[in-house]
C-alpha cells in the first residue's frame, strides 16, 4: 500500500484537488462554522497590563492588533508583575492604580475598541490573584485558624496568657520577606481573636528543636479533652487547675492570615478578600466592578465575563467565623474537642502542597502503632469537606450569580486548594485548567473538561502554552503540539499566555527589544515563563500566518475548538476521584516522558525537577511527600494508559454527581451526557449515600467494574460504625449486581468488553499504543479528534462505532473536506507522523469532499547544503541542528537551505508535495529555481505536519533547484547575537534547537489528479 493511501491527516491541496458532491445522512455538524469559524470560536490571550501604566491609544492598538492575530477574546490582568519596584515616582504612581478613575478610562478605551473588532473581553477579578486589594479591611480577608501550645504538669494551678498565636514555620519564613523583595504574607498575631481553649493529657511523642520538622506529634488522650474556656476574650488570661501528669494547654485563634495578593498594582497591596465570607465577596465584587466603574453598558458584550487566577492560598488552616457552627450542622457533631488533630502545618497552604513538604498532625488521639484513620483522618477529612462546601457556595456561586445577573459568566481556575474541584468548576460558567499547574499531567487538565461534561458547560478552557524556563524557546511546533494534548483533553477554548501592552513610558535601556513581559524580564526573578508572543516575528511567532485568522496556528486552533464545541460529549467510563484538590506537588515528580510534562518537548530538555526551585526544596526537605492522593493517582496512571491503548475514552466523576446519576438503558445518565459504566480503582472510601446509590445504579443494569479492593468505610466520622456499614452493605449489594465484575489491575479493558459488555469507542489495528483520542456524539454521527503524543509515526486502521456512515476527515489547517480511505475490513486507514493530529467526521451532509490524487513518484531528498548571507557554509546532507553549528546558531539573518533534484519527464504537469520532516523554527519562503512557491503569509507550515503542496508546472524535466528560507532562530539563541540589554540574561542558558532535520521526501502525483 502507498505511502499516501496512509497518509489520512490535513493536507492543505486546495488548489491541486479536484471537488465531487457526496450527499450523506446530515450528522447535524455545522460544516460553515468548521470552514469559515466565527471569531467566538477563536482561540482568546491572557492581556497583561502593567498595572494602570498603560496609553488608551496603544490599549485601542493593542486590541486591534490581537483581532488581527486571529484571536476571538482577551482576559485583562492589570498587575505590578516584573517591573522595577525602584522606578521613579511618577512611574510607580501610574502603574499602581488601579481601580482608580483613570483606570476605569483605560478599561473603557480597550472595551470600546474590543467592541469595534469583534472581541470579547473577561476582566481579572482584582489585580494579580488571590482576589483583594487595599479595599479590604482585616477583618474582611481571609481567615486562618491558628493556635498556641503551652505545656504544663500538675497536679496544680496554671495561667495562660491569650496573647495570640504561635509563630508557625512558613510564618517564619515569611515574616524576613515582608521587609523587602517577594512579600508573601504578614504575622498579625494582635488581630487574632480567641475561639476556644482546649487542654489534653500528653501520653507520648515529643517535639521536635528544629523549627523546620513539620511532621513531629505528641500522642494525646482524646477522653482527655477538656474544654478550659469556651468563649475566651482578647487578652484574657486563663486559669486552669492541672491534674496530675503531662499536659498540653491549646489556644486557638481567628486570625486574618495576611497574605498578600500577588503581584497587586495598589500603593498597598491590602488584603485577600476572604472567600469563606459571602459579604465580603459582594463588598469586592461592587467596590471594584460596581455602578462607580462605570461598566453597565459594556456588561454582556464585549464584557463577556469574570475572570479568578488559580487559588494559590498560603493560609495554615481555612476557617470562618461561623465555622464551628456551620461544621456541626453539616458534619453533625461538635468540631471543638477533635480540633487538636486538624491543624497539619501548612494543610491549606499552596507553597506547602507545591513543595510535597513532610507535613503531619501535631497531635494526635489515634495510636501512631496502629496506624491512622480509626478518627483523626476522618476528621480532617470532614473538616475539608466543610471547607470545601462552604467556598463553592460563598466565594464560587456568589461571583457566578452576580456576573450571570449582569449578563456575565464566571471563568474560574478552581484549585490551588484542597477542595471538591469538580464541584467547584460547576458552580463556575466556564471551569479554566492550566499547562502549568501539576506539571501540566493530563490527569489534571481533564478535571476541567470532566467538570464541563458532569454539569453541562459547553466550555472548558486552559491557560495555555505556560511553562518553567521556556521562555524565549516558543515554537509553532511546541505550541500546536500543546494545543493538540489540550485538545484530547477535553479542552475546548485555548487562552494563550500571553500578551503584554508595554508600559506608557517604558525605558528601552531597560527592556530593550524584549520590551515588559512580566515572566520574562530584568525584574522577573528565578522564575520565567513562557510564552513571548508580543516577541514577534522571532522564531515565527509573528503577527501574520502564524496566528492569521484563516490560516495559520490560530485558524488551525479555531477550527479544532469550533468542532469540540458541537454536539454532546461521548466517554466510554467514567472513573471515580474520590479526593478533595489535586496535588500541586505532582509537578515535582521526576523521569515521566508524559509529552510537556513541566514543558518537556525537546528530547535534551533539562527536566525542571532537577533545577531551580525545586531541586532547591528538594535539597532542605528531600522527595516529594505526595500523600496517599498523589501516590493513588500516580498508581492509578497505568490503567488509564491501557484504557487510552486500547480505544477507550473517559472522564473524572465526583460523588456529589454520581449520587445524581441515573440508570438509562444500562447506561449511566448525569445531564445530558451518558456514560457505559463506572470504574472504582482502589477507592478508599465512599460516603454512604454514594455507596447506596451506585449499587441501586447497578441494580438496574449499569455496569460497574471495581479494580483492587471496594471500599469499607465512610471518609467522615459521623455516625461512624453505622456509616460504615451501610458501606459495607452496599458494596455487597453491588457486587451481586447483574453488570457488575472485579477487575484485576491492568487486565481492566479486556475484562471491561469481555466481562461486562464494554466496547470502546474505537479500536486500532494493529494496537496504536499512545495515540489519543476524544470524541463528540453529533445528533447523527460522531465526531473524532486523534492526535500522536510521540515524536514517532503511527500507522493503524481504526475500527469505528457501528452507523459511523461517510467518514471523512476534516482538516483544520484549510478547512477542507477528504475522503477517508478504508481497508479490507471497512476500517479507516490512519497515519500521523511525530506529534501530528487529524479530525475525523462521520455522516457529514452534503459537503465538499475532495479526492486524493494518485501517487506518481516518491523521492528523497538530499545532498544539501546550508547558507548564510548567500554564501555556502556547509555540507549539510545529515541536516545537522544548526545549534552545533556555531556561526549559525545564533544567526541575525536566517539560513538557507539548498539541494537539487533530477526528476523524470512528464513532472511538467504533476502536482507535488514536499514533506520537510521536523522543523525547529519557522520557514519564510519556500523557492524552486528563482520561483517563490509559499511564503509565511501564504501557509508555509511551521508545525507539524510540515508538508508542503507544491502545485503543477513548478517543476522541469531535469535538474531543479530547491531552496528553503529560515528565519531568525529561536529568540533564545538570536537575543545572544545582539547588544539587547537583557541579552546577558540569555548567556548562560542552553540554546535551542534550529533548523531543517528531516528527512525530505518530494511526492510527485499523476497529472490527471488536476
Amino acid at each position: 500500500m502507498s505511502r499516501w493511501s496512509l497518509l489520512l491527516v490535513s493536507l492543505a491541496l486546495p488548489v491541486l484537488l479536484s471537488c465531487t458532491e457526496s450527499a450523506v445522512p446530515d450528522s447535524g455538524f455545522d460544516t460553515a462554522a468548521f470552514a469559515d469559524p466565527p471569531i467566538g470560536a477563536r482561540p482568546w490571550v491572557r492581556w497583561w497590563w502593567p498595572g494602570n501604566d498603560v496609553d488608551a491609544t496603544a490599549i485601542s492598538a493593542d486590541v486591534k492588533r490581537l483581532a488581527g492575530m486571529g484571536f476571538g477574546g482577551a482576559e485583562i490582568q492589570a498587575f505590578d508583575a516584573g517591573l522595577n519596584r525602584n522606578a521613579s515616582a511618577d512611574e510607580l504612581a501610574r502603574r499602581r492604580s488601579v481601580w482608580s478613575p483613570t483606570f476605569y478610562e483605560h478599561l473603557r478605551a480597550a472595551l470600546d475598541a474590543a467592541r469595534e473588532e469583534g472581541l470579547a473581553i473577561d476582566l481579572t477579578l482584582g489585580s494579580g490573584w488571590a482576589t483583594g486589594g487595599d479595599h479590604v479591611a482585616p477583618e474582611k480577608s481571609l481567615l486562618t485558624l491558628a493556635f498556641s501550645e503551652t505545656r504544663v504538669t500538675g497536679p496544680g494551678p496554671a495561667e495562660i496568657p491569650l496573647d495570640g498565636p504561635d509563630l508557625t514555620p512558613f510564618y517564619k519564613i515569611a515574616q524576613p520577606l515582608d521587609a523587602g523583595g517577594d512579600k508573601l504574607a504578614r504575622w498579625r498575631p494582635e488581630l487574632a481573636v480567641p475561639v476556644t481553649v482546649l487542654a489534653a493529657h500528653v501520653v507520648g511523642g515529643e517535639r521536635s528543636t528544629n523549627w523546620l520538622t513539620l511532621d513531629d506529634q505528641l500522642q494525646l488522650d482524646p477522653a482527655s479533652v477538656t474544654v478550659v474556656e469556651a468563649a475566651p476574650e482578647v487578652g484574657q488570661t486563663v486559669t486552669w487547675t492541672v491534674p496530675e501528669g503531662d499536659w498540653v494547654v491549646l489556644a486557638f485563634y481567628a486570625m486574618p492570615d495576611g497574605e498578600y495578593p500577588n503581584f497587586n498594582a495598589q500603593v498597598e497591596p491590602g488584603w485577600v478578600t476572604d472567600p469563606f465570607d459571602t459579604d465580603a465577596v459582594a463588598e469586592t465584587l461592587e467596590t471594584l466592578l460596581g455602578v462607580g466603574a462605570g461598566l453597565a453598558s459594556y456588561e454582556g458584550s464585549p464584557l463577556t465575563g469574570l475572570f479568578v487566577d488559580s487559588f494559590e492560598l498560603k493560609v495554615e488552616r481555612f476557617f470562618s467565623r461561623d465555622f464551628l457552627e456551620e461544621f456541626e450542622a453539616r458534619r453533625g457533631y461538635d468540631l471543638t474537642p477533635w480540633l487538636p488533630v486538624v491543624m497539619v502545618p501548612g494543610a491549606d497552604n499552596n507553597l506547602f502542597d507545591g513543595g510535597g513538604l513532610p507535613a503531619a498532625a501535631p497531635f494526635v488521639f489515634d495510636d501512631p502503632s496502629a496506624g491512622l484513620g480509626a478518627g483523626d483522618e476522618r476528621v480532617r477529612y470532614d473538616y475539608q469537606r466543610t471547607a470545601s462546601e462552604l467556598f463553592v457556595e460563598r466565594f464560587a456561586d456568589t461571583v457566578r450569580r452576580w456576573a450571570e445577573e449582569r449578563g456575565m459568566g464566571l471563568r474560574m481556575q478552581a484549585y490551588g486548594l484542597n477542595v471538591d474541584v469538580l464541584a467547584a468548576f460547576g458552580a463556575t460558567t466556564v471551569p479554566e485548567v492550566e499547562q502549568l499547574y501539576a506539571g501540566g499531567t493530563d490527569l489534571f487538565l481533564k478535571l476541567g473538561s470532566s467538570a464541563a461534561h458532569l454539569y453541562g458547560k459547553p466550555i472548558c478552557s486552559a491557560e495555555s502554552f505556560v511553562w518553567p524556563g521556556k521562555d524565549g524557546y516558543e515554537t509553532p511546533a511546541l505550541f500546536k503540539a500543546a494545543a493538540d494534548k489540550l485538545f484530547v483533553a477535553g479542552v475546548t477554548r485555548l487562552v494563550y499566555h500571553g500578551f503584554a501592552a508595554q508600559p506608557s513610558q517604558a525605558d528601552a535601556a531597560e527592556l530593550g527589544s524584549i520590551g515588559w513581559h512580566p515572566f520574562s524580564n530584568p525584574y522577573s526573578g528565578a522564575g520565567t515563563y513562557s510564552s513571548l508572543l508580543d516577541l514577534s516575528p522571532w522564531g515565527g511567532l509573528g503577527p501574520s500566518a502564524p496566528y492569521g485568522s484563516g490560516g495559520g496556528l490560530n485558524g488551525y486552533v479555531a477550527r479544532v475548538q469550533s468542532a469540540l464545541r458541537q454536539g454532546q460529549p461521548d466517554a466510554d467510563v467514567l472513573v471515580l476521584y474520590p479526593w478533595l484538590g489535586f496535588p500541586a506537588s505532582y509537578t515535582r515528580l521526576s523521569g515521566r516522558d508524559e509529552l510537556l510534562f513541566n514543558g518537556r518537548f525537546n528530547p535534551d530538555d533539562v527536566d525542571p525537577s532537577s533545577s531551580g526551585a525545586m531541586a532547591a526544596v528538594t535539597q532542605v526537605f528531600g522527595d516529594p511527600v505526595l500523600g496517599a492522593r498523589g501516590e493513588w493517582i500516580v498508581a492509578l496512571e497505568p490503567l488509564l494508559a491501557e484504557l487510552h491503548a486500547a480505544g477507550y475514552a473517559w472522564d473524572w466523576v465526583n460523588e456529589e454527581r454520581l449520587q445524581a446519576a441515573v440508570a438509562e438503558d444500562g447506561r449511566v445518565r448525569i445531564g445530558d451526557v451518558t456514560w457505559d459504566a463506572v470504574l472504582l480503582v482502589d477507592v478508599p472510601w465512599l460516603a454512604p449515600e454514594t455507596a447506596k446509590h451506585l449499587a441501586d445504579l447497578a441494580a438496574a443494569d449499569v455496569r460497574v467494574a471495581v479494580v483492587g479492593t471496594l471500599p469499607a468505610r465512610q471518609p467522615g466520622l459521623a455516625d461512624q460504625e453505622a456509616g460504615d456499614a451501610t458501606v459495607v452493605d452496599s458494596m455487597a449489594t453491588l457486587m451481586a449486581g447483574p453488570r457488575v465484575t472485579q477487575v484485576e489491575p491492568l487486565a481492566l479493558a479486556s475484562t471491561l468488553e469481555a466481562e461486562l459488555g464494554v466496547a470502546p469507542g474505537v479500536r486500532f489495528w494493529p494496537d496504536a499504543g499512545g495515540l489519543r483520542h476524544v470524541r463528540r456524539a453529533l445528533p447523527a454521527g460522531e465526531l473524532i479528534f486523534f492526535s500522536n503524543p510521540a515524536r514517532a509515526s503511527v500507522a493503524t486502521a481504526v475500527e469505528l462505532p457501528a452507523g459511523c456512515e461517510a467518514p471523512t476527515w476534516l482538516d483544520p489547517w484549510t478547512g477542507a473536506f477528504f475522503a477517508a480511505e478504508l481497508d479490507a475490513e471497512e476500517r479507516v486507514l490512519l497515519h500521523l507522523g511525530g506529534l501530528d493530529a487529524a479530525l475525523l467526521h462521520c455522516g457529514g451532509g452534503a459537503v465538499q469532499v475532495k479526492a486524493r490524487p494518485t501517487v506518481w513518484r516518491t523521492l528523497p531528498v538530499t545532498n544539501w547544503t546550508v547558507a548564510q548571507e548567500g554564501e555556502p557554509f556547509v555540507e549539510a546532507s545529515a541536516l545537522p541542528d544548526l545549534r552545533d553549528v556555531s556561526d549559525l546558531a545564533t544567526t541575525l539573518a536566517g539560513v538557507v537551505y539548498s539541494a537539487s533534484l533530477d526528476l523524470p519527464e512528464g513532472v511538467e504537469g504533476a502536482t507535488a508535495e514536499l514533506d520537510l520532516g521536523w522543523l525547529d523554527g519557522s520557514p519564510v519562503i519556500l523557492r524552486v529555481g528563482n520561483t517563490r512557491i509559499l511564503d509565511l503569509e501564504e501557509g508555509l507550515p511551521s508545525a507539524p505536519p510540515f508538508r508542503v503542496a507544491v502545485p503543477a508546472g513548478a517543476f522541469q524535466a531535469g535538474t531543479n533547484e530547491l531552496s528553503l528560507f529560515l528565519g531568525a532562530p529561536p529568540f533564545a539563541n538570536w537575543i545572544r547575537a545582539t547588544n539587547d540589554p537583557q541579552a546577558a540574561r540569555y548567556a548562560e542558558r542552553p540554546l535551542a534547537p534550529f533548523g531543517l532535520r528531516g528527512p525530505v521526501t518530494l511526492t510527485l502525483f499523476k497529472a490527471e489528479a488536476e
